[in-house]
Parts: structure tokens; sequence; C-alpha cells
């Protein structure tokens, strides 16, 4: 079975809530959209077009309504094999703190 023929888990089903929390309008949040930096992996190692990639769901709910684009960082899906993601998101963990 793959991760894209498996229903959502609790714990995605707990992540949507999350993200659909954090995208209310409540005043009361508060909540710094400039200042938070959003570095996301995604542990099935999902293609970020498949409904259960833990950024694509942030994005979709969240993200695109409230941070700011280059505040974004997802680990890449779309490459060879969880290695080279890896190897990518170093590089870019290491640019913004070194």
């Amino acid at each position: 079975m793959t991760a894209a023929s498996r229903s959502a888990s609790p714990v995605d089903r707990a992540r949507k809530k999350l993200h659909e929390l954090l995208a209310t309008d409540d005043p009361r949040a508060g909540i710094p959209w400039g200042r938070i930096y959003w570095f996301i992996g995604d542990e099935r190692f999902v293609r970020s077009n498949n409904p259960l990639n833990n950024m694509a769901m942030a994005r979709r709910i969240v993200l695109e309504r409230r941070a700011p684009a280059p505040n974004i960082h997802p680990i890449p899906t779309d490459v060879a094999s969880p290695n080279v993601a890896a190897a990518r998101y170093e590089q870019e963990l290491k640019g913004r703190y070194p």
C-alpha cells in the first residue's frame, strides 16, 4: 500500500485541525506571521501534489493566506530519494542558520 492510497490517520486529522485553527481570523491569536519561518518535513516522503503531504496541507489551509512566501521552506519531496531531499534541505537550513 502506498502513502497515497491510505486514508488520513488520527495524526493527519489533528494536523489538519491545527492548520484550520491557525487560518482563523480570531484577533486574540495575535500571530506575527511575518516573523514566523515554516520548516515542515514529511516523514512519509510523499510528493508535494499528494493530499497527504504535510506542507501541501499547510499551504492549502493556512500558509497561502497568512505566511509570506519567503518564510515557507518545505523539504523537497519531488526529488529522486529521501537522501537527496535531506542533503538539499540541510543546505537550505545551513543557509538560513549558519
